[in-house]
């Protein structure tokens, strides 16, 4: 039984990208949650659950990005999802409101990549 879909580069590349990239946010939030705390802006102190929630997140991305790349439509809400969190946690940090945009823009971006071919994903 072969698989006929074609996922096209782009979209293959970009899926590459988020898993290369949220694996090391998982890692770098983790292991290194000292270095990270006191560089954020943000960051007060007793707020330690906000690297470990943004690790959970990254793990959580890392799978769905490893199930849009098996053709699971539920990887991208779930993509969708963490960005949500996310930004519920820069808005409890009070990060500059520019910076929400930013959560939104690599959901966007696999959407529409995905879009062309949204009927192929179970």
């Amino acid at each position: 039984m072969t698989d006929e879909r074609n996922r096209g580069g782009c979209l293959t590349a970009w899926l590459l990208l988020m898993i290369i990239g949220a694996t090391f946010a998982s890692i770098s939030n983790f292991f290194l949650s000292d270095t990270l705390g006191g560089m954020s802006t943000g960051y007060r102190h007793g707020d330690e659950w906000v690297l470990v929630a943004w690790g959970v997140l990254a793990l959580i991305q890392l799978i769905a990005a490893v199930a849009l790349m098996l053709w699971k439509k539920w990887g991208f809400w779930a993509v969708a999802a963490t960005a949500v969190a996310s930004l519920g946690i820069q808005i409890y940090l009070g990060f500059p409101i520019y910076l929400y945009i930013y959560t939104f823009v690599g959901p966007l971006i696999l959407f529409l990549l995905m879009k062309p071919m949204w009927d192929q994903f179970e």
